[in-house]
C-alpha cells in the first residue's frame, strides 16, 4: 500500500480552515443551530427530531465558548475538514499515490454543498462524518478482510445514529451491495455479528428513550413528509445532485465507473453498489438533495485512483484541477456566505438570471426567495430578541415571574433561549419542536409575551389589552414580519387554555407520552 502524503493534504486542509474562518462569523446563527445549541441546555438520550450527539456536542461547548457564533462554527469546520482527510485516505487504500491523494481531498474541498455543511452547527456536517469514516473502514475491510475494521465500522455506525437516523439508509443500501458483489461472505462471520451487536448496544440507549417518550421519531417524519418533502422533486433531487457536486463532476463520475467496471477494482465493487442503491433509496423516499452528502466521498476517492491513472503527462495533472476550480469559484459564494446579505442578494439574482440556477433559491415552500434559504435563516434572530427584551422589561418587576415568553415556532423560541440570557430572560416556551417536551403541565399567566407573525385568534379572545412591540424589519431574513405582542388583562383564566393545548399537541404529536 502507497504512503500517505500528508503535507499536499494539510495545506489544502488549512486553506478550507482558513475560508471558513473568514465566513463563518459573517452571519448569524442559522435557526436550526440555535436549536441544537437550546438542546444542549437540555442533556437527554433524545429529543423530538434529532438524536442526542448534538445536544451533547452543544452542552460540552456553551459552558467554555457561549454564543459565539465562530467559535461554535469552528466545531464543523474541523469536521469537514476531517471528512476531507478521510476522503483522501480511502484514496489511498484503493492505491492512490500523492496526486491521486490530493486530488481527492480537491474534491471534497470544491464542494458547494459540502463548503455549505461545513459551516453551520447541524447534525448535517457530524452525519457525513460518520459516513466518511464508516466508508474508511468498510474500505480498509474490503482491502484486508481484517476484522478490526468490521468493528470500526459498527463503531462508526453506532454514533452516527445518535447523531442523525439518516445513516440507517447507507446501512439499506450495504446490504444488499454486499449480499451481490463477492463480498457476501462477511454474513458468515462470527466478527461481523459481534461487530452488529456493538452498534446495537451503542444505540440502544435513544432506543429505549424513543419508546419511553412515545416515538417521536414518527411523528416527526410525518411533518417532515407533510410540510417538506412534499415539494421534493424526485427529478429534481436527481438533478441537483449534479449541481450539488458539479465542481468534482468528473471525479466521482469517474469514479463510480472504475468502481463498477474496472477490474482492478474488484475488491471495491460494492462501494459501487451501495452508491446506487443510496441513491435509489433516497428517490424512492423523496429524500432532500443534500441527504446523499455522506455516500459521495467514497466515490470521490474511487474517482482519484483512477484518474491519476489516466492523467499521465504533468500538465494535464494541473489542467483537471484547474477544471475543477473555473467551474466552482463563480458559485462559491452559494456554497460558503462570502458575501454579506445585501451583496449576496444582489449576486443570487444574478446568478438566476444568468446561470439559470433557481433551485438553489427555492425553499420549502416550493418558491423563488432573494437568498438561500439558510442563508435567510441566518439573519433576523438577535432583532428579534432585542423585541422580545423591551416587551419583557416594560412589565412591572412584580408581574415578570408570571408573564411567560411564548414563541409559535422552534427558531423564535430558541433565539430568545440562546441570545436572552445574556439579557435576562426567561427561557421561553412552545408548543413546537422538542420544545413541546418541556412545556410545564401547569402555569400562572397574568400577562403573556406572544411572538408570532400574526395574533392567533384564540391568544386575541383571551387578553383585553394587546400590544404591539415590535416587529422584525430586515427584508432579506425569512422571519420578515415575526411580530413582538405584550398581552394582558386576561378575561379568562390563560392557565386552562394552556394545559388544554398542551395535552392536545402532546397526544397529536407523541400520543403514547
Amino acid at each position: 500500500m502507497k504512503q500517505f502524503h500528508w503535507l499536499p493534504v494539510t495545506v489544502l486542509g488549512l486553506v478550507l480552515l482558513a475560508l471558513h474562518l473568514y465566513a463563518n462569523p459573517l452571519y448569524g446563527f442559522h435557526r436550526d443551530e440555535l436549536l441544537y445549541l437550546t438542546l444542549g441546555l437540555h442533556p437527554d438520550w433524545g429529543y423530538f427530531s434529532v438524536p442526542p450527539f448534538i445536544g451533547w456536542l452543544a452542552g460540552s461547548i456553551q459552558p467554555i465558548f457561549g454564543p459565539s457564533v465562530g467559535a461554535v462554527r469552528f466545531f464543523p469546520t474541523l469536521a469537514i475538514v476531517a471528512v476531507m482527510i478521510l476522503t483522501a485516505l480511502m484514496a489511498r487504500e484503493m492505491g492512490a499515490g500523492r496526486y491521486g491523494q490530493w486530488l481527492a481531498a480537491l474534491g471534497i474541498a470544491l464542494g458547494p454543498a459540502y463548503l455549505r455543511t461545513g459551516m453551520l452547527f447541524q447534525p448535517v456536517v457530524f452525519d457525513v462524518f460518520f459516513w466518511t469514516l464508516g466508508s474508511w473502514f468498510l474500505v480498509r475491510y474490503l482491502r484486508s478482510h481484517h476484522p478490526v475494521n468490521l468493528y470500526g465500522f459498527a463503531v462508526a455506525l453506532g454514533i452516527g445514529m445518535l447523531n442523525k437516523y439518516l445513516i440507517g439508509v447507507f446501512l439499506l443500501a450495504l446490504i444488499p451491495a454486499l449480499l451481490i458483489s463477492s463480498e457476501s461472505g462477511v454474513f458468515r462471520r462470527r466478527d461481523f455479528w459481534l461487530a452488529t451487536g456493538l452498534a446495537l448496544i451503542i444505540v440502544a440507549p435513544n432506543l429505549f428513550w424513543q419508546w419511553n417518550n412515545g416515538l417521536p421519531i414518527v411523528a416527526h417524519m410525518r411533518m417532515l413528509r407533510e410540510n417538506q418533502l412534499v415539494n421534493v422533486s424526485r427529478m429534481g433531487f436527481l438533478i441537483e445532485q449534479l449541481l450539488l457536486y458539479l465542481g468534482a463532476l468528473l471525479l466521482w463520475t469517474g469514479g463510480l465507473w472504475y468502481l463498477l467496471r474496472a477490474p482492478v477494482a474488484r475488491p471495491f465493487r460494492a462501494l459501487g453498489w451501495t452508491f446506487l442503491l443510496t441513491l435509489a433509496w433516497l428517490v424512492l423516499l423523496q429524500g432532500k438533495s443534500y441527504y446523499s452528502l455522506g455516500v459521495f466521498p467514497m466515490v470521490i476517492a474511487a474517482g482519484a485512483v483512477i484518474w491519476e491513472q489516466w492523467l499521465r503527462p504533468g500538465w494535464l495533472r494541473w489542467a483537471f484541477p484547474g477544471i475543477f476550480m473555473v467551474i466552482i469559484l463563480p458559485l462559491l459564494p452559494l456554497g460558503v456566505p462570502l458575501l454579506r446579505p445585501p451583496q449576496m442578494a444582489i449576486y443570487s439574482k444574478w446568478m438566476v438570471a444568468n446561470m439559470g440556477l433557481g433551485s438553489l433559491l427555492t425553499w420549502e415552500d416550493g418558491q423563488l426567495h432573494d437568498l438561500p434559504q439558510d442563508y435567510a435563516d441566518m439573519l433576523g434572530w438577535e432583532e428579534l430578541t432585542t423585541i422580545v427584551s423591551r416587551a419583557y422589561s416594560g412589565l412591572p418587576e412584580a408581574e415578570r415571574a408570571s408573564t411567560p415568553i411564548y414563541c409559535e415556532n422552534y427558531g423564535q423560541a430558541s433565539a430568545v433561549a440562546v441570545y436572552g440570557k445574556r439579557l435576562g430572560l426567561p427561557m421561553p416556551v412552545s408548543f413546537n419542536e422538542t420544545f413541546l417536551f418541556w412545556a410545564p403541565e401547569d402555569i400562572s399567566i397574568s400577562n403573556l409575551i406572544y411572538v408570532n407573525d400574526e395574533l392567533g385568534e384564540d391568544v386575541a379572545a383571551l387578553f383585553a389589552d394587546i400590544q404591539i412591540i415590535g416587529s422584525i424589519q430586515n427584508p432579506l431574513a425569512r422571519e420578515q414580519g415575526t411580530t413582538v405582542y405584550r398581552c394582558k388583562s386576561p378575561r379568562n383564566d390563560p392557565g386552562e387554555l394552556w394545559s388544554r393545548r398542551l395535552r392536545e399537541m402532546k397526544a397529536e404529536l407523541v400520543p403514547g407520552r
